[in-house]
């Protein structure tokens, strides 16, 4: 079953590969931002203001980067959500017009239909949602822990 639905990624498998890493992008630049603050706010406490204009010229371009990735794991994301849904779609109505005159009599149409479209629907948010939530929570859960550790590991 999971050889079958991991089959649909493959028409779409560059554009989910650049959808990977624009997550992981997200998730690591997430973690970034807290320790870019920390470093300008001892650059601030310490008066010492030469390297607080490249920690801020950095976390423009940052800034920059998250939100590029962000639209395009947006955009694409949900085209490639939608492309499944719609392909599994195609093949869930080709194979209900392969099926017996007699399961349309046992089977209320309407049942059917919500098959085709609420069914598929949350189908195709999945495809799109589940890998991208499994790289954003999985950078950020090992990287909180990490920098953490980096502060005071006791």
């Amino acid at each position: 079953m999971v050889k079958k639905f991991t089959s649909y990624y493959k028409p779409y498998k560059g554009v989910f590969i650049i959808t990977l890493l624009s997550a992981f992008a997200l998730a690591m630049i997430a973690l970034l931002f807290p320790m870019m603050i920390r470093m300008i706010t001892k650059d601030l406490e310490k008066g010492d203001i030469s390297n607080m204009i490249p920690n801020l010229i950095m976390m423009l371009v940052l800034l920059v980067i998250y939100t590029m990735s962000s639209f395009f794991l947006s955009h694409q994301g949900h085209m490639i959500g939608a492309k499944i849904e719609n392909d599994m779609r195609q093949e869930l109505f080709g194979h209900y017009q392969e099926l017996s005159l007699d399961f349309y009599d046992e089977n209320k149409i309407g049942n059917l239909m919500s098959v085709i479209t609420n069914d598929l629907y949350n189908i195709g948010e999945f495809a799109h949602h589940f890998p991208e939530d499994i790289v954003i929570s999985t950078i950020s859960l090992v990287g909180s822990i990490l920098f953490m550790l980096s502060i005071n590991w006791k």
